[in-house]
């Protein structure tokens, strides 16, 4: 299986220059009411995570070390059962995000080189934080493994139902 040591933050890319393939982009936006949910105000989330599971078949991903960038503003580990996560914290979303009332952010993976192909297309998920509580999230959805340096994928994040003023700020 993949490790996933080697999948890098576009913020640590940025930070030491670049350089080597280009990253696969996960565009991540928040809903603004027209998919169906509450508008998601970006003042309303604390937190972003970022969530690849692997399919059973394959068993859990290899346990790492947790990661930390941007100084702790940003993490990935894997989880005991075997998922890797990804935590963007709010400050690195004040930094990152695109300068609007929703929220709109693009996160560069920098997938590894090598793989032994062992690894079907894991799902993938995201979830928005206010405090401790999930109050919205995508639907997920299978990403093509390993990841393709240059492919994009887009997801939208829906407020959970009941969640419309934690999603507005209130």
């Amino acid at each position: 299986m993949t490790t996933l040591r080697s999948l890098l933050l576009a913020l640590l890319l940025a930070s030491c220059g670049g350089g080597g393939a280009d990253p696969f982009v996960l565009a991540i936006v928040g809903d603004d009411g027209s998919v169906g949910g509450a508008p998601i105000a970006r003042s309303a989330i604390d937190r972003v995570q970022v969530v690849l599971v692997p399919q059973a078949i394959d068993g859990p991903f290899a346990p790492m070390a947790e990661q930390v960038f941007d100084g702790g503003d940003a993490t990935a580990r894997v989880t005991a059962a075997g998922e890797w996560v990804l935590t963007l914290e709010r400050a690195w979303l004040d930094d990152n995000a695109e300068s609007t009332d929703a929220l709109r952010l693009f996160v560069l993976l920098a997938p590894e080189a090598t793989t032994d192909g062992a690894t079907l297309d894991p799902s993938l998920r995201v979830l928005f934080y206010r405090g401790t509580e999930v109050v919205a999230e995508s639907t997920p959805r299978f990403v093509e493994w390993p990841l393709v340096p240059g492919n994009e994928t887009n997801v939208t994040v829906v407020c959970r139902a009941g969640a419309a003023d934690a999603c507005a700020g209130r």
